[in-house]
């Protein structure tokens, strides 16, 4: 319902026409407004980038919001994260290791990212001595890893937080991978913050 009244004073048949028409198109600009989409972006999809310890992953994946989600029946958590061999009182020199899983009707991908001498910095993939990122789909049977000499890598895993009296190790992570036969793989904003 149109939130105004049209009368039409004339017997024109031309003027009645024009004023149709333009009952028409108001109200297919009322409509149309009123159908917006309230559906959250791809971006607004993802948990915030915290450091408290919360549990949280989450990136994008070729534009699409990647959650870990379901489970396949052998991997256990579909997020988890393991930190050892510390060598220092502050955190420092640990090995990191993210694993996480999207196991969906529609999705069967596991990611992993691992780092060496673990403090608080950025990690750019292309060390392959402290780096590795990997992705595997099962759907199209494509293995993006960053170890490879057959992969095109670019991006960084940054660490924002090792915090080991409270238990936790927080980052952020952005990577490209390229791999002969499979589409490019683009992971934008991502960020994890996981008690250990």
């Amino acid at each position: 319902m149109l939130p105004f009244s049209i009368t039409i004073h004339s017997s024109s048949t031309m003027d009645r026409y024009n004023v149709l028409t333009l009952v028409a198109l108001l109200s297919t600009a009322a409509a149309s407004n009123s159908c917006r989409s309230d559906d959250p972006t791809p971006l607004e999809q993802l948990p915030p980038a915290t450091q408290e310890g919360l549990n949280t992953l989450g990136c994008l994946v070729n534009g699409k919001a990647w959650l870990p989600d379901g489970s396949d029946g052998n991997h256990g958590s579909n997020f988890s994260v393991s930190y050892g061999s510390v060598t220092s009182p502050n955190g420092s020199g640990g090995s990191f290791d993210l694993r996480t899983y999207r196991y969906t009707r529609d999705t069967d991908q596991y990611m992993n990212i691992s780092l060496n001498d673990l403090q608080v910095g950025v990690y750019p993939i292309t060390d392959t001595v402290n780096t590795r990122v990997w992705l595997e789909d099962g759907k199209t049977g494509c293995y993006y890893e960053s170890r490879r000499y057959t992969t095109y890598r670019a991006g960084n895993i940054t660490i924002t937080k090792i915090d080991t009296r409270k238990g936790i190790i927080a980052g952020t992570f952005e990577f490209t991978l390229v791999v002969p036969g499979c589409d490019t793989l683009r992971v934008t904003d991502g960020r994890f913050d996981k008690g250990i």
